[in-house]
């Protein structure tokens, strides 16, 4: 299970901290609801004042439409993963750094 997804099961329970992300080993968390943010999801945030102190707190406003994407779904997708994985990660890659391809000779030391 990767940590998007943790954060999405904890999300769908009420809601998830940042002290709580950080006991379950997640220290992005931030980033995480930037991704998930951008995938349609709404998310909203605020400080609330604990008897210890105060923590950062993510709240789900809108859940997006659920999207089937796996390659059972989608044959094109399938093909396209049994055929040439290697452009598959380069296309992530890409997608990822913006379209900046690094190699690791490409990085100076």
């Amino acid at each position: 299970m990767t940590q998007e997804q943790i954060i999405i099961e904890q999300l769908k329970t009420g809601s998830v901290s940042r002290n709580w992300a950080l006991r379950n080993y997640i220290s992005r968390l931030g980033a995480i609801i930037c991704r998930l943010n951008k995938q349609g999801w709404v998310i909203k945030g605020n400080f609330e004042s604990y008897e210890n102190g105060m923590d950062y707190v993510y709240r789900v406003i809108k859940v997006p439409p659920t999207q089937d994407t796996t390659p059972e779904s989608t044959p094109d997708l399938a093909l396209s993963q049994t055929i040439a994985p290697e452009v598959n990660k380069d296309a992530e890659t890409a997608k990822a750094t913006q379209g900046r391809l690094f190699k690791p000779q490409d990085i100076i030391y």
